[in-house]
């Protein structure tokens, strides 16, 4: 089984943070969780990224499906993006 998780930068360049999920579906719930927590935020987030990483031979690397999309392909190519 695929080790996946998703990271999380807010007010780059600060550090990620790090969030495991058991698929790439969860992990794009989880994306869209984050995001909409950043948009509520009073603290002022002003920028982010996230993305979703599967441990590969020993490292996290960024995830691609089968056919070579990342997560948010992924998303937009299953209509999750509106």
């Amino acid at each position: 089984m695929t080790k996946l998780r998703v990271y999380h930068i807010q007010n780059i360049p600060n550090r990620a943070t790090y969030h495991d999920v058991a698929t790439p579906t969860c992990g794009w719930r989880k994306i869209v969780e984050l995001t909409q927590a950043d948009l509520r935020e009073d603290s002022g987030v002003t920028s982010n990224v996230m993305g979703l990483e599967e441990f590969l031979d020993g490292e996290w690397v960024e995830w691609y499906d089968d056919e070579g999309y990342d997560i948010d392909e992924w998303a937009d190519k299953r209509g999750l993006i509106a």
